[in-house]
């Protein structure tokens, strides 16, 4: 097989590899978002909710 052939297929699976962890963390993130949705009671719990995200970000 010649090496540009190699190439194609390995940046192929290195392509079909990051596909699957972005399906993976999106679904994640939209858990998250539902449970966090679920959990804040008004505004209070809004700013709570932001206050918390911004710590997890910092992480």
């Amino acid at each position: 097989m010649d090496y540009s052939r190699q190439y194609a297929d390995e940046s192929h699976k290195q392509y079909l590899e990051s596909s699957q962890k972005a399906s993976k963390l999106e679904g994640e993130c939209q858990r998250l978002r539902l449970q966090l949705q679920k959990r804040s009671p008004g505004v209070a719990g809004s700013m709570n909710t932001k206050n918390e995200i911004g710590m997890m970000r910092r992480k």
